[in-house]
């Protein structure tokens, strides 16, 4: 339960710092290995969307003798969203956990497929509606997803994220937007 509702609050205050209005309404579709399923509703209209957490992350730094740590890394997600009243289109993003260096771009390895994500301040996207389609057919049809980009400090990051759930959790926000197969 600690987890579903930090990462409803991770993309609600995302969200919210880009000025876009919840209803009161949430809800949580269920989750499925690694994977949660949501479906929202913005300035009432609906959006449903998947996250996953990292299972692995990048090494914290060790403190410095103020006692204060170099870098302050949060959790990283993975992301399948539907907003079906701009496209019946999923768009897939990473959230690094820390800002990524400015220019960079993050690198997706799904078991034997490559691809590239843009990177601006602490979240990666594919470029192209047809990338975002790729990149969650192998989501959802894979077995483990590698992430690796470079904080704004230099340091890479590497993450690791299991898929095993996505298949279902894709299904259910599919469902919950009627967004048809």
């Amino acid at each position: 339960m600690p987890l579903r509702m930090f990462c409803l609050s991770l993309l609600v205050l995302a969200l919210a710092g880009a000025g876009v209005a919840f209803s009161a309404e949430a809800g949580y579709l269920g989750a499925t290995g690694a994977w949660q399923a949501y479906r929202i509703a913005e300035k009432g209209k609906r959006v449903c969307y998947m996250v996953a957490k990292a299972k692995s992350a990048p090494a914290r730094k060790k403190k410095k003798k103020s006692g204060k740590s170099k870098a302050s890394t949060r959790p990283a997600y993975a992301m399948v969203t539907f907003r079906p009243t701009e496209s019946m289109l999923p768009v897939f993003s990473y959230i690094a956990g820390r800002t990524l260096k400015k220019g960079s771009e993050a690198a997706v390895r799904i078991d034997k497929d490559r691809f590239n994500l843009f990177t601006a301040k602490d979240t990666g996207w594919t470029r192209t509606s047809a990338g975002d389609r790729e990149v969650t057919e192998a989501v959802v049809n894979g077995a483990r997803m590698r992430i690796t980009a470079k904080a704004a400090n230099g340091t890479r990051l590497r993450h690791v994220f299991s898929l095993k759930g996505s298949f279902a959790a894709y299904r259910k926000i599919r469902r919950a937007c009627g967004i048809p197969k």
